[in-house]
């Protein structure tokens, strides 16, 4: 039972991961053609939608090397990443998320920040599957209050060690209290279509980098996931492992 039940996580992250910018490579093909199909077509747009789709083409073959590499269990790269590049870049991949949902993005990126060591991809899996996650939980939010937010900051964890906080709000309806210690549980969701394990894959990820992951009702209502990771140089090597092994 335990051995259906690991490849049946490892089965729906795969179809997840690789879902999201394929589904992001159509969207931005459809478009594509809807510029070029204009009496006067727009063909700065065209470019603009054709790029993302390159951009979107080039993560999905990350992610699934990503995945080839934890079926042979290979050890993933940790090498430093700068959190403000990782949240810029992410937002990059959500441009057309963010537009096609009228949701205004607010950053709020603490400067001069440590680096963190990780896997960059994972890690970018990992906000990019919350913001989705906070984007699609505003649809029945009023066009005006659909507002996503990604904040950065410093602290520690109880053992002093320096870690970094990434933090994605979102102005939906939130979840009850009971409800909020099984987001994270694999095949769980709220969402009607939902798999129910991008949530677990992101714990898995972010564990698996030394860090830790929780959801809390957030001051606007909707929900607020943290995430935290140590800084490069606070965690120890062999504190790592793989996610989903």
């Amino acid at each position: 039972m335990t051995r259906v039940s690991t490849v049946g996580e490892l089965t729906a992250s795969i179809a997840h991961e690789v879902n999201q910018p394929l589904a992001a490579v159509v969207t931005n093909g459809e478009a594509c053609l809807r510029w070029m199909r204009r009496p006067v077509p727009d063909m700065d747009e065209a470019e603009k939608s054709v790029t993302r789709m390159i951009t979107n083409a080039r993560r999905a073959s990350e992610v699934i090397g990503r995945l080839r590499a934890l079926v042979r269990r290979e050890e993933p790269a940790r090498l430093p990443v700068d959190v403000a590049d990782l949240v810029e870049d992410s937002v990059a991949l959500l441009e057309w998320e963010l537009a096609s949902h009228g949701v205004a993005l607010v950053l709020a990126l603490a400067p001069g920040l440590p680096a963190i060591r990780g896997d960059r991809v994972q890690l970018q899996q990992v906000l990019i599957n919350l913001a989705l996650n906070a984007i699609q939980a505003m649809d029945a939010a009023a066009p005006e209050a659909r507002i996503l937010t990604i904040r950065t900051d410093l602290g520690a964890n109880p053992e002093g060690r320096v870690e970094i906080a990434i933090v994605v709000e979102d102005t939906g309806p939130g979840a009850e209290p009971d409800t909020l210690p099984t987001l994270f549980t694999p095949f769980v969701s709220t969402k009607k279509d939902g798999l129910g394990i991008g949530l677990s894959i992101s714990r898995s990820i972010v564990e698996a980098h030394g860090g830790g992951i929780q959801a809390s009702p957030a001051d606007t209502g909707g929900l607020r996931f943290t995430f935290t990771l140590p800084a490069a140089g606070e965690t120890p090597p062999d504190r790592f492992k793989e996610p989903m092994s």
